[in-house]
């Protein structure tokens, strides 16, 4: 996972090559704003937080997710949407986001240096992703924000990769005991309307 997402991360989060000591510094300091309050996240990124726009929304985060698992239709984000979809799983959204991570501390120095992408030493920052995820979904819940961008995640994830839309799930509401009980009461009491009331509404 980690050599894809270093593929695309140069230039998705805005780092430059070179050596001379401008390039170095510029690289230094946006790999420091990039880092802080999780500012590769956004799309409308912006040094001054206050100033921040669309969380995870961020345009290499989907980037990363075609890459990772809607390459083709033969991936695993497209032959398995039993795990991957209708909604794209938080667990793994929360992974692209430390790899992304990953990626902007090879930047830390100015140059590019490789850095490991490891259990031992990206594991607290996947569980902070996990849980900031968990934070903002109870926090923005009245407007299920967090699902709509993990369903569209998902959608331009399985368009990317050239496989058939999921079909629509089908409805699985029931009528209400109560529904049934009131529309036997209403027969019994002759409540339903005469056959040529029915006829008439015809």
């Amino acid at each position: 996972m980690k050599t894809k997402l270093s593929s695309i991360a140069e230039v998705g989060l805005g780092f430059e090559s070179g050596h001379n000591k401008s390039t170095l510094r510029k690289n230094r300091q946006l790999a420091e704003d990039l880092k802080e309050g999780f500012g590769y996240c956004y799309k409308g990124f912006s040094p001054v937080l206050a100033e921040r726009t669309g969380i995870y929304k961020a345009k290499i985060i989907q980037q990363a997710v075609n890459q990772v698992w809607f390459t083709n239709r033969r991936d695993e984000g497209a032959t398995h949407p039993d795990l991957f979809g209708p909604v794209f799983p938080k667990p793994a959204f929360a992974l692209i986001l430390t790899g992304i991570e990953c990626c902007v501390d090879e930047w830390a120095t100015g140059v590019k240096t490789p850095v490991p992408f490891t259990s031992a030493d990206y594991r607290s920052v996947y569980l902070d992703h996990l849980n900031a995820l968990d934070a903002f979904e109870e926090g923005t819940a009245p407007r299920n924000i967090l699902g709509d961008i993990l369903k569209r995640t998902h959608d331009i994830g399985r368009f990317h990769s050239g496989a058939q839309p999921l079909a629509p799930q089908a409805s699985t509401a029931v009528l209400s005991q109560a529904a049934l009980d009131a529309a036997i009461r209403e027969y019994d009491e002759g409540r339903t309307g005469s056959d040529d009331e029915d006829e008439a509404d015809a």
